[in-house]
């Protein structure tokens, strides 16, 4: 929800800040969210980076998945071709890591900064 200009996360949602935006992209995690590319496949749960020139700067498809974790949520890399990081560290793909309020994620050289809340 957005108020007085201020993005207050409801439970079991995070917000994703991308380059050159002020409104965060807020998703629900149930389950998993892919971050990458639509494909055109309504049956997937995508968080489509594309109109953030996401191609331009090496998102793959299916680049990373945010599932719920414990608490609060982890990212994974999902084999992706150009790799990704959370703040300066870089994942192994199918390692999950912990995602923590205002880390950066770095799909390729597309960087998304995350607020997230905790259950």
């Amino acid at each position: 929800k957005l108020r007085n200009g201020v993005v207050t996360l409801e439970s079991g949602t995070i917000a994703l800040y991308l380059p050159g935006t002020f409104v965060p992209l807020v998703v629900l995690v149930q389950g998993e969210v892919i971050l990458g590319r639509n494909v055109g496949n309504p049956n997937i749960p995508i968080v489509d980076l594309t109109p953030y020139s996401a191609g331009l700067l090496g998102v793959s498809r299916h680049h990373a998945v945010i599932r719920p974790f414990g608490t609060g949520y982890s990212v994974e890399d999902l084999g992706s071709t150009n790799g990704t990081w959370v703040n300066t560290g870089q994942l192994t793909p199918g390692r999950p890591q912990a995602l923590n309020d205002n880390d950066a994620i770095r799909l390729g050289e597309l960087v998304l900064h995350v607020r997230v809340t905790s259950d």
